[in-house]
């Protein structure tokens, strides 16, 4: 009998061992982590000059703030920007542009470095709750999640605060359960909620936050009760500490009404949204802010995304949903998550107006792909025996089929029309450097900078009038060969053709179903951005090079269509498709060449087929 004990206790500690999943090695772990930040970085920095499109008004009056600071005008770093809020970001960005110049993307370029920065806090404070395999696939998940792209290639700063709440939660974390320099990670918790506090205004919302998990801390470490009040008085006080410069500028009486007016702005009950019942309102609230991450009708800010799709891929919201309901079960390794999440969704979303904001919303994201970590934690069981090599196999594919999905969709949306039209008021990209001309030539003058909407309406066609080429006078004799169908589909025997066709229904066009395609070349006298639109009805689309350049496909009234392309000096393919199904038609066919307004294509330029 006492023989057969060592036996059975090593047999019951083999199988122990093969219910436990394997452990990536350091090495294993770095590399993978590695990969996934150079893959961040690529995703990122690819055509970060010309995607996003146009430099948004956002985007615009920030470079604006920093070209002041360049220019030793702007306010102090404790002081504050045009929105306002503390103009520390500024200051960051200013730094950027001083070493790698001013250009689109060097302003985009912090958004691009603090949100890859911000994967490695985040994969790290997710590990401590899940497996590696898991934590893993959040951060690459999140890397590439096109919310969180979005406002990482932007030159706006709410992105900035992932990277300031992951690391004051992370140094928080070691702080409790590290008995050695406990006093630092407090202390460094502290800064960076105070960092939070001179950033973004959802930054603001970190200290709280961090605070809300105090009684936790507490409830678990009950014997240590003095060293966790004593940390937690260290936060406030350093955090405090940090922001004390801003805070006495902004409790200023001259200031005050100043420093509070964006929050009054956005405050809910200051707004019509906030009138009613305070029950009904709350509670409306929070059913369409709940709803704003599964449903597509729920997105009202299409300058932040694509119109009629949710924030989140079906992929990651399925795991998000079931990652929340799984967190109900293990708040005490939750509980850091959901505090970060509640109070910026109660601040951000609830008790302000126009939400669903998905800018408002950023600093949520990192909670939600730690409840994907948790669903992803639900396939454990199957990480060892014969399923030991398969299943990360497959989630590794599923996760790059996801990423695939999602930065594919962000780069076709953002040349989509709705996606130029919605950024306006902008600055093309092709304008640009007459805009920052204009802007310096005014700071050197003692009268600058000026903001988008001054651009716009004045400054604009003063600068370009002085730059734009002479207006070109094309032979009236161009045009494309234009085939006649007797049906909507372009099939079947041309009932009409003609050579050197205007792009315009013609006059005795055929009483019920047709179709209409022009084909042959452009001629393009210099190189630039070209956009072009078609307005049409019923569908209509225009094809360069072979490439679909404006899509009005599909059966409707009149609507307008338009894309952009980059294109040489030379001829260049065309292609138009018109069909007509029934009622009322139309076609328009639309250029706006580079330092050009919006102006029909001139017959001159259009080659028909040979």
């Amino acid at each position: 009998m006492n023989q057969s004990e060592p036996l059975d206790n090593d047999l019951e500690l083999s199988q122990t061992r093969c219910r436990k999943p394997r452990e990536l090695t350091f090495r294993v772990e770095l590399a993978c982590l590695a990969f996934v930040l150079i893959w961040a970085f690529a995703v990122r920095v690819y055509h970060l000059n010309e995607v996003p499109v146009n430099l948004m008004c956002d985007e615009a009056d920030n470079m604006g703030d920093c070209l002041k600071v360049l220019y030793g005008k702007g306010p102090g770093i404790f002081g504050f920007d045009w929105k306002p809020q503390p103009a520390f970001s500024i200051y960051l960005m200013t730094a950027f542009l001083r070493v790698l110049g001013v250009h689109i993307w060097s302003v985009r370029f912090p958004s691009v470095t603090l949100s890859i920065l911000a994967l490695i806090p985040l994969y790290y404070l997710v590990k401590r709750a899940t497996s590696q395999i898991a934590a893993l696939a959040a951060t690459f998940l999140m890397a590439n999640g096109i919310w969180y792209l979005h406002f990482s290639r932007s030159a706006w700063e709410n992105v900035h605060i992932c990277l300031y709440s992951l690391m004051a939660f992370l140094l928080l974390e070691k702080a409790v359960s590290s008995r050695k320099w406990w006093f630092a990670y407090f202390a460094g918790s502290g800064f960076f909620a105070g960092i939070g506090i001179l950033g973004y205004f959802a930054g603001k919302f970190i200290l709280p936050s961090l605070l809300l998990v105090f009684p936790l801390h507490i409830l678990i470490h009950r014997k240590q009760w003095k060293r966790i009040v004593t940390g937690y008085a260290i936060i406030v006080v350093v955090a405090l500490g940090v922001s004390a410069p801003h805070l006495k500028i902004a409790r200023l009486p001259q200031n005050r009404e100043y420093a509070a007016r964006r929050i009054a702005n956005v405050y809910l009950f200051n707004n019509p949204e906030g009138k009613g019942p305070l029950v009904e309102v709350l509670t409306r609230q929070i059913k369409k802010n709940i709803q704003g991450f599964f449903d597509p009708q729920m997105n009202n800010q299409p300058r932040y995304g694509r119109v009629r799709h949710t924030p989140l891929d079906y992929a990651t919201g399925a795991f998000f949903a079931c990652g929340a309901i799984i967190s109900l079960f293990h708040l005490r390794k939750s509980w850091i998550w959901w505090s970060m999440f509640l109070t910026q969704f109660v601040f951000g979303q609830i008790l302000t107006r126009g939400t669903p904001d998905p800018a408002r919303g950023v600093p949520m994201i990192p909670t939600i792909y730690f409840l994907v970590a948790l669903s992803i934690d639900l396939f454990e069981p199957y990480w060892y025996g014969f399923w030991q090599r398969r299943v990360p196999v497959i989630l590794c594919l599923l996760c790059l089929i996801v990423a695939w999905y999602n930065v594919s969709s962000y780069f076709e949306w953002c040349y989509t029309d709705d996606a130029i039209r919605n950024r306006d008021p902008m600055v093309e990209t092709d304008e640009f450097p007459y805009w920052l001309e204009a802007q310096r030539e005014l700071l050197q003058n003692q009268r600058g900078p000026f903001n988008l909407d001054q651009w716009k309406q004045r400054l604009r066609a003063q600068v370009l009038e002085k730059v734009r080429p002479s207006p070109k006078t094309y032979s009236g004799d161009g045009g494309l060969t234009m085939t006649l169908f007797g049906n909507p589909s372009w099939q079947g025997a041309p009932t009409r053709q003609e050579r050197k066709a205007p792009v315009a229904l013609p006059s005795d066009a055929p009483e019920g179903a047709y179709s209409i395609r022009w084909k042959g070349r452009m001629l393009i006298e210099r190189q630039g951005k070209y956009t072009f639109g078609l307005n049409s009805d019923d569908g209509s689309e225009l094809l360069i090079n072979g490439k679909r350049i404006v899509d009005n496909r599909g059966q409707h009234g009149a609507q307008e269509r338009m894309g952009s392309i980059i294109l040489q000096a030379g001829e260049h393919d065309v292609e138009i498709r018109y069909f007509q199904s029934d009622g009322a038609s139309r076609l328009d066919f639309w250029w706006k060449p580079p330092l050009t307004d919006k102006e029909p294509v001139p017959l001159g330029i259009l080659i028909p087929e040979p």
